[in-house]
């Protein structure tokens, strides 16, 4: 087997896909979605999730009958550590990392073989959502070589909370967020915050600065809800906001606005937090700004996340997050709604 150093430098045909910061480390290359002058301006929490890989992967083509990769995870117990290959749109394996530190090399891929069309699709390692992750080196057969993948057509920016990095997801394949972008074919962009997607403007800002996406998704209002960080009119002016200060940049690019999906608080009977509103009433808050602001926004939709998961099927035993099923539920109505607001 050939050891190959992974690197940066210019040309290198390994795409770390979904990674906004490469930082160079005694552990290998830190890879972030947000760089750190952005998280400097987050919130604590938004800022620490920002530093995990959700939706990071790494991408090459190779006619390897070996694979393996020397990489480095610092995750949380209650989310799984779990790192993916896939080659194309294939499931080839999934390994779970222990918790809370891995360091080490992982075969990921051995066989004696190469199969048919192996050099047309590309490789994807797809690293755990809930950890920190450090890659040092790859490890392909002796003698070859590698080369870059294409892009796909369309870049999707998916923002939102737990449910969007992915939390419960029993592997990073199996998120909502990449099952769409597999789906549709389209590359995605996973921006999932967990329990910190709050609609605040550093997070709307960030969005407006990247020219890198063609089309983006908001589902936010059930972390404002459940840690009743403000009331439901207050969240409205925010999220009135969020979307002004996205637009002042990109006015006409396409934007999908997801209410949230059904929690327990729903009920009935429904829960009010200690703000005094119920779940619903962040639905309504969103909906009431969507709808107004689409009257002169025709790149603009709105998607009721009770059309996508409405009552407890679909959920994990928290009733807050979906599990599998419910996962593919989410997929199917978003993709769905993504197709329709890019043809508008």
């Amino acid at each position: 087997m050939q050891k190959i150093i992974l690197s940066t430098k210019e040309g290198f045909p390994v795409h770390y896909h979904n990674a906004a910061e490469i930082v160079p480390s005694r552990r290998g290359l830190m890879l972030y979605r947000v760089p750190k002058s952005w998280r400097e301006r987050f919130p604590e929490r938004t800022a620490f999730r920002a530093t995990q890989s959700a939706g990071i992967e790494l991408r090459f083509r190779a006619a390897t009958r070996y694979i393996a990769l020397e990489l480095s995870t610092e995750g949380l117990p209650n989310y799984s550590v779990i790192l993916a290959l896939y080659h194309g749109y294939r499931c080839l394996r999934l390994i779970s990392l222990p918790t809370p530190r891995f360091s080490g090399r992982l075969t990921l891929y051995q066989n004696e073989e190469l199969f048919p069309g192996i050099e047309e699709a590309p490789w994807r390692i797809l690293l755990p959502y809930g950890a920190q992750t450090a890659v040092k080196a790859l490890y392909l057969s002796e003698g070859v070589e590698l080369s870059a993948p294409s892009a796909r057509p369309l870049r999707w920016l998916a923002h939102g909370d737990s449910i969007t990095q992915g939390a419960r997801a029993l592997s990073p394949g199996m998120t909502y967020v990449h099952l769409v972008a597999d789906a549709l074919g389209w590359d995605a962009l996973n921006l999932g915050f967990g329990g910190s997607a709050w609609g605040d403007a550093p997070v709307a800002e960030y969005i407006a600065s990247r020219q890198d996406w063609d089309v983006l998704s908001i589902a936010i209002g059930t972390n404002t809800y459940g840690g009743s960080k403000e009331p439901a009119a207050d969240f409205a002016r925010r999220y009135e906001r969020f979307l002004e200060i996205i637009r002042e940049r990109h006015p006409e690019k396409p934007i999908l606005c997801i209410t949230p999906i059904w929690r327990r608080e729903d009920g009935p009977p429904a829960v009010p937090n200690l703000r005094g509103d119920t779940p619903q009433a962040y639905r309504e808050a969103i909906t009431q700004v969507v709808r107004a602001r689409a009257q002169q926004d025709p790149h603009l939709a709105l998607l009721d996340g009770l059309q996508l998961i409405g009552d407890e099927r679909g959920l994990t035993v928290d009733l807050v997050h979906p599990d599998p099923h419910g996962m593919y539920r989410m997929a199917e109505g978003i993709a769905q709604a993504l197709q329709k607001v890019v043809s508008l």
